[in-house]
This record gives structure tokens, sequence and C-alpha cells, in this order.
């Protein structure tokens, strides 16, 4: 089997984040805020409109500190936040796995050659 070449890499991933373009940068804005919040407890991260307009909390509330308490291997932690974190990443993991690999046999290439 040959090496792939990181620029190869580089350059589809490239591609694909150009290619969902609105999706990368949501998912780049959470990933800095995760971040953020978890070693410098800075957040920035977008409120609830639901809660805010209604007052009450909708079931994906508490879904950024359930992702946090995974990160830190807190599952517990993560359940008590909210216990759709365990069905919504694992599914969200799997549409993005699925939209790359469409997107790999859409623009024909692949990553063994």
């Amino acid at each position: 089997m040959d090496k792939i070449s990181p620029s190869k890499i580089y350059g589809i991933f490239i591609k694909y984040s150009a290619h969902n373009l609105i999706y990368s940068v949501v998912g780049g804005y959470f990933i800095l805020s995760l971040l953020l919040y978890t070693f410098l407890e800075i957040n920035i991260c977008i409120p609830c409109l639901f809660t805010l307009f209604f007052g009450h909390h909708c079931w994906g509330c508490g879904m950024t500190h359930a992702i946090l308490e995974l990160i830190k291997l807190n599952f517990t932690g993560a359940y008590d936040e909210n216990p759709l974190v365990f069905i919504v990443l694992p599914a969200g993991i799997y549409y993005i796995a699925q939209d790359f690999l469409t997107f790999l046999k859409k623009e024909n290439t692949s990553i063994q050659k």
C-alpha cells in the first residue's frame, strides 16, 4: 500500500470544507468555543434561542455541556446534562462520515491513489 502524502490529505480536506462551507464555519466555531470553554473557561457559545424567547428548556439544551463532559470522559455527567447526547453525537459522526465518503466518490477522488 502506498503512503498517502499529507499534502494530498490536506487538499481533500480543503475541498470538502469549501464544498460544505456553512457546516465548516459553524463546526469550526463550535470546536473553537468548546476549546476556549474547556481550557480557559471563556464562554462564547451561542445561547439557546428557544430558552431565550420562551423561558423553557428545549430538548437540545445541555448538549454542549454534555459534549464537554464526554471530552472529560465523565459519562454520568454527560447523561445528567442531556441523555440525548448518546444518540445525537454518534448519529452526527455517522452523517459526517457518510457525507465525506459520498464527496470522495462524487469528486472521483481516492485516498489510496
